[in-house]
């Protein structure tokens, strides 16, 4: 900050602690000249004569201090903010050296008239009249001091003249109120400044943590949209690869080549999967994201998570063992893939030798997943921070290099579908990690339509029918088109342009399925379907497959009676919903004829 700027912001802090003065100065304005005036009207009793001279004079003097007094409290209410900062602060000081003059000659004009008990009478009624102005005067130090040598001095020189006014008691209690007021004044003046000080601190404390949580969102938020963004073209090949080689004929291939092409093939589902886990990881920041909830088997999936951490296990020397479990249970399965995936990929990081395990099983109708290690184990003072972001054990730096995010990941993984996760852990024994779900066990079935939901008692043959292709990606399209076309579909690659578009639906008669992307280069798959389906009068199954996971897509295709289904996935997937749209006919009743 250069000199000038500094100047400058100190100028500003300067004029800011004026105005909340000028505030305070407000708060009190009605209060002043009420006070004023009943003090004076207590002491009308105790005067000999009203109509005196002095006393005439005196009540004279009370009344234009008082009007003096509403005066600023008109001006202060009438325009508080818009007085110049030091303006309100001079007339101000003016009213309170007025105001203790008003008393403090007072007193030298009456007090000589009156007994003992009219003098404390006076007193009282100066303390009545002055001591509500204490508080709208204690931010000014000069305003304070000049109220209280107004009133005090005096009364205090009256006592010490050759014939005093007072006897010396009442002159030295005078004089030592004098010496505390003035303290009292320059104190309350700091007191005021601290005050303020702390409030404007605490407040551009606030200021500064709003402006970082608010720069905090907004990186995440353009964080996400980068993910979203960039996603979506990671997607497309990834799928267009996976569909093409779960398209091949594996049997019709020769044996040499075959074990190689079933692992190459399964580990692009791995990868797959592990790709859409780590999209889903990067949208739980995101609004509106939700759990997914679908029919998945305990079997295929304690299997999935064996086919990659066994290979890990048998690469570094450990033993891998799986305790399956029976049935099957709705949930999001890639989350909790993810989960388990983070456990195994741990428990693997830090045991140099012996056995990781995996163990599926019910608790009280509910699955329960353990994951289990013999390696170096966990520290109990460390047990509970080994959740947060971050964090990694001293002891166990060496032993593996990472960020320390996995297990944060497991625990804000487990808070969104609603699981707990444990660990109980001795040092040199190994660990355990046990993910309590609130899915509850069912009866496995024998077939599922690939997302949704329920089984199907048969499947239909895909031969024979005319499924429309919509896809601005030419890989993925020829990677429908071989996949289809192999299982006897009549594949049409539709265009997206209208008239293109209307000139390919003249020629078509029959159309029982369409598979289309959402995001094309000049239109969205959403419109292209409802205009398919209006060109045929029927509600033409759909399923839309895109790479766009943004959240508030589920409800519009849901109302449309549209599957939708996310980049990449696995043709058996695709294959599974297209055959379970097929059986289940026209979601929706056919629209009306167009007139």
């Amino acid at each position: 900050m250069t000199t000038i700027e500094t100047q400058a912001a100190g100028v500003h802090e300067r004029e800011a602690l004026a105005r909340a003065a000028t505030r305070e100065l407000q708060r009190h304005a009605w209060l002043r000249p009420g006070a004023f005036l009943a003090g004076a009207a207590l002491c009308l009793p105790v005067l000999q004569a009203p109509a005196t001279p002095s006393a005439a004079a005196w009540l004279v003097v009370i009344a234009g201090v008082a009007g003096l007094q509403l005066w600023l409290a008109l001006q202060l209410h009438r325009a508080p903010e818009g007085l110049p900062a030091a303006a309100p602060w001079r007339l101000a000081t003016l009213c309170a050296v007025a105001s203790g003059a008003a008393w403090g000659a007072g007193w030298l004009l009456l007090a000589p008239g009156l007994d003992r008990t009219g003098q404390l009478v006076y007193l009282v009624a100066a303390l009545l009249a002055l001591l509500p102005a204490v508080p709208g005067y204690a931010p000014h130090q000069r305003a304070l001091q000049g109220l209280c040598l107004a009133a005090l001095a005096p009364p205090v020189v009256g006592g010490l003249a050759p014939e005093p006014v007072t006897a010396w008691p009442v002159t030295g209690a005078l004089a030592a109120l004098l010496l505390i007021a003035l303290h009292l004044s320059r104190e309350a003046s700091r007191s005021f400044g601290a005050r303020y000080a702390d409030a404007r601190g605490k407040e551009l404390l606030l200021a500064q943590l709003a402006a970082e949580r608010d720069a905090a969102v907004a990186a995440n938020l353009a964080k996400s949209r980068f993910i979203t963004a960039a996603s979506h073209d990671l997607r497309q090949p990834m799928h267009a690869l996976s569909i093409q080689l779960e398209s091949l004929d594996i049997p019709g291939i020769p044996a040499s080549a075959r074990d190689p092409l079933t692992r190459i093939r399964n580990s692009v589902g791995n990868l797959n999967q592990m790709f859409e886990s780590l999209l889903d990881i990067s949208r739980l920041d995101t609004a509106g994201y939700r759990a997914g909830e679908r029919m998945f088997r305990l079997p295929d999936f304690a299997a999935g998570l064996s086919e990659v951490a066994a290979p890990l296990a048998a690469r570094k020397g450990v033993a891998f063992r799986v305790e399956g479990l029976e049935g099957a249970v709705c949930g999001d399965e890639k989350l909790l893939r993810q989960v388990l995936l983070n456990l195994l990929a741990n428990a693997l990081a830090y045991t140099p030798q012996g056995e990781v395990s995996l163990r599926l099983r019910d608790d009280q109708g509910c699955l329960v997943l353990e994951v289990g290690d013999t390696g170096c184990g966990i520290a109990e003072e460390d047990q509970v921070r080994i959740f947060t972001e971050f964090f990694r054990a001293d002891r166990t730096r060496v032993q593996h290099e990472g960020l320390g995010l996995g297990l944060s990941i497991v625990r804000r993984v487990c808070d969104l579908i609603g699981a707990q996760v444990e660990v109980t852990s001795h040092l040199g024994r190994g660990s355990t990690f046990t993910v309590r779900t609130p899915y509850r066990l069912q009866h496995a079935p024998a077939a599922f339509p690939g997302g949704l939901g329920t089984p199907v008692p048969a499947i239909p043959s895909l031969h024979g029918k005319w499924i429309a292709v919509i896809e601005d990606d030419p890989n993925i399209v020829e990677a429908y088109r071989d996949a289809f076309a192999r299982r006897g579909a009549n594949v049409v690659v539709l265009p997206e342009k209208i008239d293109a578009l209307d000139r390919e639906l003249a020629q078509l008669a029959q159309l029982d399925l369409i598979v289309s992307d959402y995001r094309l280069r000049d239109t969205t798959g959403d419109l292209l379907i409802e205009r398919l389906r209006e060109s045929f009068n029927e509600d033409i199954p759909a399923v839309v497959v895109t790479a766009d996971t943004a959240p508030e897509h589920a409800d519009r295709f849901r109302k449309m009676g549209v599957e939708l289904l996310h980049k990449p996935l696995s043709f058996r997937t695709l294959l599974a919903t297209a055959e379970a749209l097929l059986l289940r006919g026209p979601a929706r009743e056919a629209p009306a004829s167009a007139q």
